[in-house]
C-alpha cells in the first residue's frame, strides 16, 4: 500500500475514496438546493408574484373562499381614502365587504396587477403592487401594500393596506 493513495483493492488499484467523497458531497448539495426550491410555497420573487396573481384572480373570479384563503386568519386590512382617512378591518368583515361589492356591482368587476416590487426577508415579504380595476368601461387604478408570511402552505397576507388613485 502506497502513501496517500488509499487502501488497495483486490485488483491492485487504489480505491478512489476522495473521488467518492467529493461526488457524494456534491450530490447532497444538489439535493439540498432542489428540496429547498421545491418546498411548499416555493422560494424567491417568482413565488410571491405567483401568489399576487392568484390573489387578484380569485377576487376577479368572485371566488371568495379562494380569496379568503390568501389571508392569514388574523390578517388586518386597511383602506386609505382619497381624503387620507384610514379604515381598518379584520378578515371576516373585509371578506363580507368584498362579497357585497361584487353582488352590488352593476357589471362584473375585474382587478389585475400592473406591476409589483418585491422585498423578501426569510419567510416575510413586502410587496407593493400597482393595480387596475375594470368596472365595465370604467378603469380605476391604485396600490396595494402587502405584508406576506410564508407558511407550510405557501404565502399568506398578514397585512394589506390599499388605496385608490385620485
Amino acid at each position: 500500500m502506497g502513501r496517500g493513495k488509499g487502501k488497495q483493492s483486490d485488483l491492485g488499484k487504489p480505491f478512489p475514496w476522495r473521488r467518492i467523497a467529493l461526488v457524494s458531497l456534491l450530490f447532497n448539495l444538489v439535493l439540498f438546493f432542489v428540496f429547498w426550491w421545491l418546498r411548499p410555497g416555493g422560494t424567491g420573487e417568482e413565488s410571491v408574484l405567483a401568489f399576487v396573481d392568484q390573489y387578484f384572480a380569485t377576487w376577479s373570479d368572485q371566488d371568495m373562499e379562494g380569496y379568503k384563503a390568501c389571508f392569514h386568519p388574523q390578517a388586518t386590512i386597511y383602506y386609505i381614502s382619497e381624503a387620507g382617512d384610514v379604515s381598518g378591518m379584520v378578515l371576516e368583515p373585509f371578506i363580507k365587504s368584498q362579497e357585497m361589492a361584487h353582488e352590488n356591482a352593476s357589471e362584473p368587476m375585474r382587478e389585475y396587477p400592473l406591476e409589483s416590487e418585491v422585498d423578501i426577508d426569510g419567510d416575510v415579504a413586502r410587496v407593493l403592487t400597482r393595480w387596475a380595476l375594470l368596472k365595465g368601461e370604467r378603469r380605476e387604478t391604485g396600490t396595494d401594500y402587502f405584508t406576506l408570511l410564508r407558511g407550510d402552505k405557501g404565502w399568506v397576507i398578514v397585512n394589506l393596506v390599499f388605496n385608490k388613485d385620485p
